[in-house]
C-alpha cells in the first residue's frame, strides 16, 4: 500500500496507488454495467438474453476495472472496506465468463453454483457503495 498524505506509512491508499485516470475514463467505467446485470442472471432465459440481446456487457472491461480497484483493499470507509467486495466481484466476473461460454443450455447445477456465488442481488449491487466511497476518497 502507499502512504498517507503526510508521508507516514499507514496502509491507506493514495492517488498514486490507484489509477484514478483509468477509473474516471468513460470507456473503462462502461464495464461497470456488468455489476448491475450479473446478479440478474438467474435462469437460462436470462443467460440467453445476455448472450444475444441488447443487454450484453464487456466482462473483460469489467475485469480490468475491478483489477484497477484492488489497491483500495484494506481501506476503511464509512461504508466499510471495499476489498472483500472487489474480490467477490472479480470472482463473480470470472464465473459469469464461464457461464456465458457454455454452448447450449447451462447445467442447472452450474447455474445454482453461480447464483449461490452471486448471493442476494440487492446486497451484490449495494457492494458498490463501499467501492464508490473509497474511490471518491482516494481519487476525489
Amino acid at each position: 500500500m502507499g502512504t498517507d498524505p503526510a508521508g507516514d506509512p499507514g496502509g491507506v491508499p493514495v492517488a498514486g496507488d490507484v489509477d484514478c485516470a483509468f477509473l474516471r475514463d468513460t470507456d473503462a467505467a462502461n464495464g461497470l454495467v456488468g455489476l448491475q446485470l450479473m446478479p440478474q442472471i438467474r435462469s437460462q432465459a436470462q443467460i440467453d438474453s445476455v448472450k444475444t440481446g441488447p443487454m450484453s456487457f464487456d466482462l473483460d472491461a469489467l475485469a480490468a476495472y475491478l483489477t484497477a480497484l484492488r489497491p483500495l483493499a484494506g481501506m476503511e470507509t464509512v461504508l466499510g472496506d471495499p476489498g472483500p467486495v472487489i474480490e467477490h466481484y472479480i470472482a463473480s466476473t470470472e464465473a459469469t465468463k464461464a457461464l456465458l461460454a457454455i454452448e447450449g443450455p447451462v447445467p442447472q447445477e452450474q447455474l445454482d453454483t453461480y447464483i449461490a456465488l452471486i448471493g442476494d442481488p440487492g446486497e451484490f449491487i449495494m457492494g458498490q457503495a463501499a467501492i464508490g466511497a473509497a474511490t471518491d476518497e482516494v481519487c476525489g
